[in-house]
C-alpha cells in the first residue's frame, strides 16, 4: 500500500550530481558578490548617462548591466543607473572615460582625472538581460525579444520587486515549461527563492502558480498545455518580502511526439518491492534491459505492475557539446498530475552510480521534474521508480525534452 505524506514530504531535497556545474553559469558572469571590476569602458548593458555641460551632471541613463561609456567630457557628468539589479556606473572624468559599472548588485567606478580611467566598480556578476521597469503586466518584457537560448538573466534587484514578462506561443505548441534557475541549469537552486505566477492574456486571471520545488530546491517550475491560448504573462517574484537575488528564467515550448509505449521488461527482470527506507533507491535496476536509448525528444507511456516494478530508460547525448535534457513524469497526459502518481526519478551511469535525483515536481506536486547535462557522447539512465517502490501504478508517462 502507499505511504500517505505530510508536511515533512516536501523536505525531500534533490541532490545533485557534479556535472551540472558543466552549465552552471553559461558564459562570462560572476558571483552575486564579485570582486572589484577593472577600470575602462562598460560592458554591454545599459547606456551611460549623457555627459552634463561643463560643470554639471549628465541625466541618468537606463538599462541594465554594466555602466556605459562615459560622452564627451563634462566634470563630474554622472553615468545612468543600472536598470533592474545593475549596479550604479561611475561618474565621467573630465576627459576620461568613465569605470566600469558593476553588474547585478555591484556599484559603478568612480571617475578619472582628464584624460585617465575612473576605478573600475565593485561586486557584480553577468549582464541582466531583463529591462526594467517591467513591474506590471502593462510594462512587462517581451520574453522572446530580450531572451538568449530560451533563457533570461534577470533579478529581484530590491525588496518586492516583481518582474513580468509576456510571452508569445507559437502555433504549433503543444506543450510548455517555465522554470526558474539560479544560473544556467541547476537542481540546487539555493539562492533563487522564486514563485513563478501564469497569467492569462489579459494580465489579470490567475492560470498556475509554482513556488518551491521543495524546502531546499527553491527555483519554480510549471509545466502545462497551452489549450490554444497565444499569450501568457509570468510573473517573477521572491518568496521573502526583503529578498534580493539573480535568477534565470528559462521558457520552453515543444510539439509532443507520440507517444512510446514502454516495453518490459526494463529492470532486472526480477521486480520486487523495494525496503522502504526513506532514499527507497529501489533495487530492480539494470542498464542493459533499459528501453532506449533515446536522443531526442520522447513522450513514454508507463506503468509500474506489479508492486515494485522499476523502469528504466537509457538516454543518449550523440553530439560533441554537453546536451540538456529535462526528465518529468505525469499522470497520463503532459502537465497532469494528483495522488495517484508519486514517483522518484535517478539519473545514473551504467555501473548504477547515481548522478542526480529529484523526488518531487514541486511543493504537493508529486511528480517529478529533473534537468540534467548529458556529457558529449555518454549514455545516462532514467531510473523511475514509486515512492516507496511497493506499489502498483497502473499508469504514467516520462517525458524527455532535448532543447
Amino acid at each position: 500500500m502507499a505511504r500517505v505524506r505530510f508536511g515533512a514530504r516536501g523536505l525531500r531535497g534533490i541532490a545533485v550530481g557534479g556535472l551540472l556545474s558543466l552549465f552552471a553559469c553559461a558564459g562570462a558572469c560572476g558571483g552575486d558578490d564579485g570582486g572589484s571590476g577593472k577600470g575602462g569602458a562598460g560592458g554591454d548593458g545599459g547606456s551611460g548617462g549623457d555627459a552634463g555641460t561643463t560643470g554639471t551632471g549628465g541625466a541618468a541613463g537606463t538599462g541594465g548591466g554594466a555602466a556605459g561609456t562615459g560622452g564627451a567630457a563634462g566634470t563630474g557628468g554622472a553615468a545612468g543607473t543600472g536598470g533592474g539589479a545593475a549596479g550604479t556606473g561611475g561618474a565621467a572624468g573630465t576627459g576620461g572615460a568613465t569605470g566600469g559599472g558593476g553588474g547585478r548588485g555591484g556599484t559603478g567606478g568612480t571617475a578619472g582625472s582628464s584624460g585617465t580611467t575612473g576605478a573600475g566598480g565593485t561586486g557584480g556578476g553577468g549582464v541582466v538581460d531583463e529591462i526594467e521597469p517591467n513591474g506590471t503586466a502593462d510594462t512587462a518584457n517581451d520574453f522572446f525579444a530580450v531572451a538568449v537560448n530560451g533563457r533570461v538573466s534577470a533579478a529581484i534587484g530590491a525588496a518586492g520587486d516583481a518582474d513580468y514578462f509576456a510571452i508569445t506561443v507559437p502555433s504549433t505548441a503543444s506543450a510548455m515549461y517555465i522554470t526558474t534557475f539560479s544560473s544556467g541549469v541547476d537542481t540546487t537552486c539555493a539562492n533563487a527563492n522564486t514563485t513563478a505566477t501564469l497569467f492569462a492574456a489579459d494580465g489579470t486571471t490567475q492560470v498556475e502558480s509554482s513556488t518551491n520545488i521543495s524546502a531546499t530546491q527553491l527555483c519554480s517550475h510549471i509545466s502545462r498545455v497551452p489549450d490554444g491560448a497565444t499569450k501568457f504573462f509570468v510573473r517573477i517574484t521572491a518568496n521573502s518580502a526583503s529578498s534580493t537575488f539573480a535568477y534565470v528564467l528559462a521558457v520552453r515550448f515543444e510539439t509532443l511526439p507520440a507517444a512510446t509505449l514502454e516495453i518490459e521488461p526494463n529492470d532486472d527482470g526480477t521486480p520486487s518491492v523495494g525496503n522502504g527506507t526513506n532514499t527507497a533507491e529501489g533495487n530492480d535496476f539494470s542498464a542493459a534491459s533499459a528501453n532506449g536509448p533515446f536522443t531526442a525528444d520522447t513522450f513514454v507511456s508507463a506503468a509500474f505492475s506489479p508492486a515494485g516494478d522499476e523502469d528504466v530508460f537509457a538516454i543518449r547525448n550523440d553530439g560533441a557539446s554537453p546536451a540538456e535534457v529535462y526528465l518529468e513524469t505525469f499522470n497520463g497526459g503532459f502537465g497532469l498530475c494528483n495522488g495517484n502518481v508519486d514517483t522518484q526519478i535517478r539519473i545514473r551511469d551504467a555501473s548504477g552510480a547515481v548522478l542526480a535525483f529529484d523526488d518531487d515536481a514541486s511543493m504537493g506536486r508529486f511528480c517529478s521534474f529533473l534537468p540534467y547535462i548529458i556529457p558529449p557522447a555518454t549514455t545516462v539512465y532514467a531510473h523511475v521508480i514509486d515512492f516507496g517502490d511497493n506499489t502498483a501504478v497502473p499508469t504514467y508517462s516520462l517525458h524527455i525534452s532535448f532543447p
